[in-house]
């Protein structure tokens, strides 16, 4: 239940990512545009939605929606791994 509302939410977000030009606030462009990277947690081992190859490739069907929010907002994304979900609330808060 839970991967399917993911999978869900993801697919709508997808929509705009589509649409011939974002729609941005003022504010969501100054915050964009002040930003060098914006940090996301990542979960290793959750797939078809995201995983961490044994190379260390980020995959699966979240890596190519941050591919296109990376090219159409113009911004890079920065991922962290982690085994627990406990680790990004330390170093995120």
């Amino acid at each position: 239940m839970k991967n399917n509302l993911l999978i869900l939410i993801f697919i709508l977000c997808a929509n705009s990512l589509f649409a011939s030009e974002l729609e941005l606030t003022q504010q969501e462009k100054e915050y964009l545009k002040n930003k060098t990277e914006i940090k996301m947690c990542v979960d290793p081992n959750w797939m078809p939605l995201e995983k961490i190859d044994k190379n260390g490739k980020y995959i699966g069907i979240l890596s190519e929606y941050i591919k296109l929010f990376s090219a159409r907002l113009d911004v890079k994304f920065f991922s962290n791994t982690f085994v627990n979900f406990s680790g990004p609330r330390e170093i995120y808060a």
